[in-house]
């Protein structure tokens, strides 16, 4: 649902209106928004942890396309940039968190000229300041947050920018994740998008021998992240069909959906758009494997 502005004068100290400058968002069952659009003259631009006493967990498509912007401070609140954000501008240095995911071209046309997928989808990125080449020039002091537990409904709270790999076997025996893992910031664990072709049986089966399982996606939050990681490609999910009841391979609830949840055949995929049918087990695709954090 939207809201649009929150009046607020936290800001107007250092040259914002908030219910001017920012049009904001609520994340459907939470107290977070996300920002999407911003109305300021700031090309300077420091972007509010929170805005009418909510934290500011997202910034949308295009929120800040072609605003004249020359540096942005990104605050550790923020989990996820969408499509664009920033596209159009000549930025010089972005201050980001290490954990926050940054959708491929959210920084398009912005001067930038020495872009890595390793910055964007946070596989070993540094908390700091980065230049225009993405070089990081001044790295940012240790957080000292603990990490959320994993919550039915999805928790975006930040995650410390020194978390650790390791993963949690159903078992109870600890192996480290692949090193492409990416870490959702909303709730600590690691996924990666495994393109192998297998049945969900094997799927399941060679995510549970690497010490994980394969996806599950319980949150608006969570199901952003994992359809920008999948990047267009078909995957296999944990789900399946139990009589008539659709259930994930955790004992999660199942209650968040995407799209559809398939019909009467019994094992889930995520499709291109994002949205999750039901398919045959024998079907051939890649799949995502997930890993619960320490």
């Amino acid at each position: 649902m939207r809201f649009g502005t929150f009046p607020t004068t936290s800001l107007s100290a250092v040259g914002y209106d908030d219910e001017k400058d920012f049009t904001v968002e609520i994340i459907k069952d939470s107290n977070k928004v996300r920002i999407i659009k911003y109305a300021g003259k700031n090309t300077e631009l420091k972007i509010p942890p929170s805005i009418g006493d909510r934290p500011v967990t997202e910034i949308g498509e295009r929120a800040f396309a072609k605003k004249g912007l020359v540096s942005v401070v990104i605050p550790d609140s923020v989990i996820f940039i969408g499509n664009l954000a920033f596209a159009d501008n000549q930025i010089g240095s972005v201050r980001i968190g290490a954990n926050v995911y940054i959708s491929n071209n959210a920084f398009e046309n912005t001067g930038y000229n020495s872009f890595s997928a390793e910055f964007y989808n946070n596989q070993g990125r540094t908390a700091g300041t980065y230049s225009n080449s993405w070089r990081l020039v001044a790295a940012a002091a240790p957080q000292t947050a603990s990490q959320p537990a994993r919550q039915g409904s999805g928790s975006t709270a930040a995650l410390p920018a020194t978390q650790t790999t390791t993963a949690q076997q159903p078992g109870g025996n600890n192996n480290i994740t692949s090193k492409k893992a990416v870490v959702f910031a909303g709730n600590g664990h690691k996924y990666e998008v495994i393109k192998k072709s297998m049945s969900w049986t094997k799927a399941r089966e060679e995510c549970e021998k690497l010490g994980g399982y394969l996806a599950t996606i319980t949150s608006k939050e969570e199901q952003k992240f994992i359809q920008n990681l999948a990047n267009g490609n078909l995957c296999w999910l944990g789900g399946y069909r139990e009589d008539k009841d659709w259930k994930w391979v955790t004992g999660e609830d199942f209650t968040y959906k995407s799209g559809h949840s398939g019909g009467s055949v019994d094992k889930l995929i995520l499709y291109r758009d994002g949205t999750w049918a039901g398919r045959q087990t024998h079907d051939m695709f890649g799949f995502i494997c997930e890993w619960d954090a320490d």
